[in-house]
């Protein structure tokens, strides 16, 4: 602070530059900081210790601490009917089937995505969910209008077939929320390197808020915030195929199946570990800046 009194973080440069990454001020304060309170002096073996001088430096803050890290967001917001699927950053995403923009049911901001669980998905470039062996969240709101039956929220598999490889997340028969990565790139029949599947049942008609976490080598499945199903593996996670998927999944070589019957609402995608414990959801659409 303006008082100088604490040390958080040292920095040395031999060239008079320095960089305090978004990142490290996450790891100092837990977020990105508006002002930033310094003291430098220069440092010789030759001459010795220069004079100590102090300042701040001031930034713009986004109203997200991992604004940085953002890959993509998608409030599903628009006019009833429209097939129009705006990302705060301008990926391209498709709407396929009937899916759509509607306005009779919404969490934030009064329109949501509807599928309705027959042939609906959204396609979108693959390396839009490339994690590699990095930290990153998904997350956003799904409310279901039908239980009892395999329906999959995202999945980098591609169409070669149902092989257990990349990513998947899913609802599955139980109604329980499922999420699968592997080492297997995309079209490849490796296996699953890590299974998290949630304690919570999900039942149609509430909307819940899910969240698929990686920190490091810890994996966590949130269910509105509760705490969490977690699981340990430090590999990487393989390549997605060239397109991914929202609302359905592969079932054979070349089809999809396990169409989504509901509604998503304010989904996005961070290369950042957001949460690693229990929290309270979200109460207002994510910030754009």
């Amino acid at each position: 602070d303006s008082s100088f009194s604490t040390l958080i973080r040292t920095l040395i440069s031999s060239d008079g530059t320095f960089s305090y990454s978004s990142a490290l001020q996450a790891a100092d304060f837990g977020g990105n900081q508006p002002t930033i309170y310094y003291k430098t002096r220069m440092m010789s073996s030759v001459v010795g210790d220069g004079f100590e001088s102090q300042g701040s430096i001031y930034r713009f803050v986004s109203d997200d601490p991992y604004g940085d890290f953002l890959v993509w967001g998608l409030h599903f917001n628009g006019t009833n009917g429209s097939t129009t699927l705006a990302d705060i950053l301008g990926n391209t995403f498709t709407a396929n089937g009937n899916t759509q923009i509607t306005t009779s049911v919404s969490k934030f901001d009064g329109a949501s995505l509807i599928l309705d669980g027959t042939s609906d998905y959204v396609s979108f470039s693959g390396s839009l969910l490339a994690v590699g062996s990095n930290d990153f969240t998904i997350d956003g709101f799904l409310r279901l209008s039908a239980t009892g039956a395999i329906q999959v929220i995202f999945d980098t598999r591609g169409t070669t077939n149902d092989y257990p490889c990349a990513m998947n997340c899913q609802v599955n028969a139980s109604n329980k929320i499922v999420f699968y990565a592997s080492r297997g790139n995309a079209g490849e029949n490796i296996g699953w390197d890590l299974i998290l599947t949630s304690t919570a049942t999900l039942t149609a008609g509430p909307q819940y808020h899910i969240e698929v976490v990686r920190s490091g080598s810890t994996w966590y499945l949130f269910v509105d915030g509760a705490t969490p199903n977690t699981g340990t593996w430090a590999g990487t996670v393989g390549t997605p195929a060239t397109t991914a998927y929202l609302g359905t999944g592969c079932i054979s070589p070349g089809t999809l199946a396990y169409y989504l019957n509901g509604y998503l609402d304010d989904w996005r995608f961070t290369l950042a570990a957001r949460d690693i414990s229990a929290f309270v959801p979200r109460t207002a659409a994510f910030p754009d800046s």
